[in-house]
């Protein structure tokens, strides 16, 4: 099976997934013109879809779980709350202070200012995850459900998701809980029949849709970006058989305009979540790309590179 990023799906999408021998993929619940799930789509992929209600219980951010006040709060860092210290971590005099990764203060509750969070209790918001895990199995509805996440939400932005976790999987292993359980490929098994459907374009973004990646404060990046693209598609296909120099340069270039191509820049430009930071990044990497595909098409070596 294959995760497509920030689940997104296009049709078309099917027929490279199947070629490369994929049988299923997860897509949001704005690609199906149907509820529930799963479903087998177009050329025989099975698509499975992410349960809303269950992911919005872990995802959102302020009604989900690590909203809770007894959590740690991560963007309260000791850095900031002693910039003396935090100098050490700076490369210049004139650089703000940084986070240096030591978290002491809790949530608290909603619309609390940073410099009004309570001290974080480990053995309080601990225990507040493993009841929370029992509460999630107890929303649980239907016969499938299917909660995806990126994993670094878990033991990152909430540090107490891993016990979260294992709680979870131990109250889902008891004799007496109705759920049990499966993966894709252990579903498919049990039940080789099931529904087809024809997938319509969506994402887990705003409004189910691409708005948060295709807007118009990230027109100007996608239009270079796509131009890129398409120099990188000439070039590959122009220098199949490279070696040395040429070789580096193509495959940096490659690694250089993925890195470029990342949806967390478009996430972050569109959301106006430290946009200037996601702008410098996209950029750099752009460049570097570029860099890499003109000493490739010139024909000069280039530089030695890890």
């Amino acid at each position: 099976g294959f995760w497509l990023p920030e689940c997104g799906y296009d049709p078309g999408l099917e027929t490279l997934l199947r070629e490369e021998g994929f049988t299923w993929t997860v897509v949001s619940e704005g690609s199906s013109v149907q509820a529930g799930g799963p479903f087998r789509g177009q050329g025989g992929l099975n698509l499975f879809l992410r349960d809303a209600a269950a992911s919005a219980k872990i995802w959102d951010r302020n009604a989900g779980y690590p909203a809770d006040p007894l959590f740690r709060e991560y963007h309260r860092d000791f850095g900031f709350d002693c910039p003396d210290r935090a100098a050490a971590f700076r490369s210049s005099p004139a650089e703000p202070p940084r986070a240096v990764g030591l978290k002491a203060h809790s949530v608290t509750g909603p619309g609390v200012p940073l410099g009004e969070k309570s001290p974080y209790d480990p053995p309080r918001a601990q225990a507040r995850a493993a009841g929370l895990a029992r509460d999630f199995v107890g929303s649980l509805e239907g016969k499938y459900v299917l909660a995806a996440f990126d994993a670094e939400l878990f033991g990152h932005w909430w540090r107490e998701g891993p016990v979260f976790l294992e709680r979870l999987l131990r109250i889902l292993g008891e004799e007496s809980c109705p759920w049990s359980l499966c993966d894709p490929e252990g579903w498919l098994e049990r039940f080789p029949e099931i529904p087809r459907t024809d997938p319509v374009p969506g994402t887990w973004g705003r409004d189910g849709g691409f708005s948060t990646w295709v807007h118009e404060a990230t027109a100007e990046n996608l239009s270079r970006v796509r131009a890129a693209e398409r120099r990188m598609a000439i070039l590959a296909a122009k220098f199949s058989l490279a070696s040395g120099h040429k070789e580096r340069d193509l495959n940096h270039a490659t690694r250089n305009l993925l890195l470029a191509e990342a949806s967390d820049w478009g996430f972050m430009i569109s959301g106006g979540t430290f946009p200037a930071y996601a702008q410098r990044r996209q950029e750099a990497f752009l460049a570097e790309a570029l860099g890499s595909l003109d000493r490739a098409e010139a024909g000069r070596e280039g530089e030695e590179r890890r």
